[in-house]
């Protein structure tokens, strides 16, 4: 309904931004989100993006499809690609999130219970049904279901959808039939789409030589010269449930030098107390210790006021590689984040006034998000989020 690019818009205020979505009820709701917090620079397209080939956007620089993929017909994911050729510039970016198997192919019955669940009990309360099917999932689980202990993936799904999924996002992934994708089957599409792969945005995917054992290693290894297998191993390795990867648009070399350069570059702030940060963190089942002599010096220096990695590699004596990737670890732990472009006392003011905006619109219901300073959805208690609107 795009709550996310409204998000967007308020952090990155210089930029501009369209939410496509078809669902006019959705769309409505996230207009009168951008009428109350002021946001000029974001346009709403009522629209699906096989239906988008005679609309009259503009080139883009970046194209977000976050689970959109997934919950895409065959004809939306073609009219995807006609749209990527026609309004994304050279040189731009698509970030592509999507369910990945081999994580999830154990849950296709689960899903048909649900689904089965619905249809009995016609369409008066799917939500509620939803929650009461997902209870009845955990106890035939509990009871000893061969069929639960013979797909991990089940459980896992089980937890996720129990625990982490508002019963209403549930319920439209499912009436959307939500597909899980192999990585080969997406760079087929992307390759068709003129897009080229840049890499992952989840941080952990470039600490390899510090969360995954060796056996793992070996085996990746063994196929490190062909992506897709490579990409493919990892994913039966750490059965993974999600994927979010980078493609671009007619790609430019970058060499070492100008890619450090860029690192280097990079300012991160502290976003904790440093009395508190833990001592360890797990990442991908490894538990992680940071080391003192590397980690403190950093801390203690961004403590004091927000530091590019260049300043951080002189106050703490560190290369650029020691020190992005211990940015990486704090960032993955939630203690350190990138300063966001244009930070000032004019941004924080929007973002305020739309976390505001945000809560009028919602009232009673309930929504434990709210956007940060950092540009990201920080997860509050009922508590919490009253003190941070205060």
């Amino acid at each position: 309904g795009g709550l996310t690019g409204a998000g967007w818009a308020t952090i990155f205020h210089k930029g501009r931004f369209w939410a496509i979505e078809p669902n006019t009820g959705q769309t409505a709701w996230t207009a009168r989100l951008s009428q109350g917090a002021g946001l000029g620079n974001l346009d709403i397209v009522n629209k699906n993006f096989d239906q988008l080939e005679e609309t009259d956007l503009p080139q883009l620089d970046y194209l977000v499809l976050n689970g959109t993929y997934s919950r895409s017909t065959v004809e939306e994911r073609a009219g995807i690609g006609k749209f990527i050729k026609k309004n994304l510039k050279p040189g731009g970016v698509v970030y592509l999130g999507y369910t990945s198997q081999p994580a999830w192919s154990g849950t296709e019955p689960r899903k048909e219970f649900l689904m089965s669940a619905l249809r009995a009990a016609g369409s008066d309360t799917p939500v509620l049904t939803i929650a009461q099917g997902l209870n009845s999932l955990k106890n035939i689980r509990e009871a000893g279901s061969l069929s639960f202990k013979n797909a991990a993936s089940a459980g896992l799904w089980l937890d996720t959808a129990a625990n982490e999924l508002n019963p209403e996002i549930l319920l439209a992934d499912l009436l959307n039939e939500q597909k899980a994708f192999a990585f080969s089957e997406i760079m087929e599409d992307m390759s068709q789409a003129g897009l080229s792969y840049a890499g992952s945005l989840d941080i952990s995917n470039y600490l390899d030589n510090v969360i995954t054992p060796k056996a793992f290693l070996d085996c990746i290894n063994q196929v490190a010269g062909s992506l897709i297998l490579r990409e493919t191993v990892k994913g039966l390795l750490y059965n993974t449930t999600y994927r979010s990867d980078l493609f671009i648009k007619s790609p430019q070399s970058l060499d070492k030098a100008k890619a450090e350069e860029s690192i280097r570059r990079k300012k991160l702030m502290l976003c904790g107390e440093k009395s508190k940060m833990p001592d360890k963190v797990n990442i991908r089942g490894v538990e992680v210790r940071p080391k003192a002599e590397i980690y403190e010096p950093i801390i203690n220096a961004l403590a004091e006021t927000p530091l590019s990695i260049a300043e951080l590699m002189e106050k703490a004596g560190l290369d650029t590689a020691q020190t992005a990737q211990a940015a990486a670890i704090l960032m993955i732990m939630g203690w350190v984040y990138p300063v966001p472009p244009d930070y000032s006392a004019e941004q924080v003011h929007k973002i305020k006034r739309f976390n505001l905006t945000l809560e009028e619109i919602l009232g009673t219901e309930t929504f434990n998000q709210i956007l940060s300073v950092f540009g990201n959805w920080r997860s509050l208690s009922s508590l919490e989020r009253l003190y941070m609107l205060a």
